[in-house]
């Protein structure tokens, strides 16, 4: 029977396709999947052109770049005193700005 192995035919010829099927020795992975064993979920192909990388489905963006893709640049890399989210920048306390450049009083002595 296709799709089986062994005398009995009890052994899949392709085993462990978690979000796909067999077809002959290999599996077939549903979209938005890859893998040997369609077990790992893609991202879309521009997260890799841009400044990122797949980690299980979630584009995981280098320091200074936000957005699905990575496509979105932080101003001034939020001045190295914030984060960037989305190609915004959130600053760490202390600091203000759309680039976190701006410096803020944070005891009355600071200023």
């Amino acid at each position: 029977t296709a799709g089986w192995k062994s005398l009995d035919c009890s052994v899949p010829t392709c085993g462990g396709c978690e979000q796909g099927s067999c077809l002959g020795e290999s599996c077939v992975c549903n979209k938005g999947w890859e893998g040997a064993r369609c077990n790992v979920r893609k991202c879309s192909s521009r997260c890799t052109v841009s400044h990122g990388h797949c980690l299980n489905g979630t584009c995981v963006c280098e320091a200074g770049f936000g957005g699905d893709n990575c496509e979105k640049l932080c101003p001034a890399n939020c001045s190295s005193h914030g984060l960037c989210s989305d190609g915004r920048c959130f600053c760490v306390q202390g600091f203000i700005g759309h680039d976190c450049s701006l410096q803020t009083c944070i005891r009355l002595n600071d200023c």
